[in-house]
This record gives structure tokens, sequence and C-alpha cells, in this order.
């Protein structure tokens, strides 16, 4: 019989369990042979969150509502820092916000169409343990 932790059961040989919670949960098998004899054992298992990230190369600072906003989309990471440069090198951009995007403008002007280089920075999981993550990337303001 197993037991893992987060109220699901099961008396397979070989179970599969799905935990949708990042956390530490106590595993419990009780195996009882023919005799009726029982013997337990528990450990417990940590289930660390899952992080992804998507950043579009693409973006269309119109106002038309769509895709005006050049923002990654992610989860579970943490300590965010992105820069936009133009292709002179020059920031343009810079936020420590992840719910903040870029609107396509430097100084409140609009800047032109091409391409411009993003630099992403941010701590992520990865076989239990922070790791530090360093991206780079173009996306391409449409105008």
């Amino acid at each position: 019989e197993w037991e893992f932790g987060d109220g699901n059961e099961s008396t397979l040989v070989h179970p599969n369990n799905t935990y949708d919670v990042p956390a530490t949960y106590l595993i419990t098998l009780i195996a009882t042979n023919q005799l009726g004899c029982k013997d337990t054992v528990s450990k417990p298992i940590t289930i660390i969150p899952e992080w992804y990230i998507y950043v579009p190369n693409a973006f269309t600072p119109d106002g038309d509502g769509l895709n005006d906003i050049f923002m990654p989309t992610f989860t579970d990471i943490y300590r965010f820092n992105i820069e936009i440069f133009n292709r002179w090198g020059e920031r343009v951009f810079v936020s420590d916000d992840p719910t903040k995007g870029w609107d396509g403008t430097y100084k409140n002007y609009a800047c032109p169409g091409g391409a411009y280089v993003w630099k992403l920075r941010f701590k992520g999981y990865q076989n239990k343990i922070l790791h530090n993550y360093n991206y780079t990337g173009t996306v391409e303001l449409l105008r």
C-alpha cells in the first residue's frame, strides 16, 4: 500500500503519482507478506517548482491592443531583470518588474522599427538548487 502524502493512495506495485503543488511530501510504503506480517518505510520527497520562459521575437506597438508590449511570460522564476538595447548598444529599456513590458519607446519617443537586443537574467530551480540564468536574443519592433 502506497500513501503519497497528498491524499492519494495506490495498491499497485509500481504506481505513479502527480503532484500539482510544489512542497515536501511524506511517501509511505506499507508492505505485507504472505503471512500477514507488515513493514513500513516512509521517505520525504520535495517537489520543486518547474519554470518556463517564453520570449516573443516580434511586437507591434501600434495601439491596436494586439502585441503592443514586448514582455516575456514565465512561471516560477525569481529576481527577474531585462534590458533592451538598440543597434548602437544604447540601453533603451530596463526593468526588474516582471509585470512591466517595453512599449517600444525611449525617452518618451517612439523607437524606429528594427531589431533590438534583449538580455534577460533570472533565478530558477534546477535539481533542487536555485541557479542564475542569463539569456540574450533579439526582438523585431514592427512599425
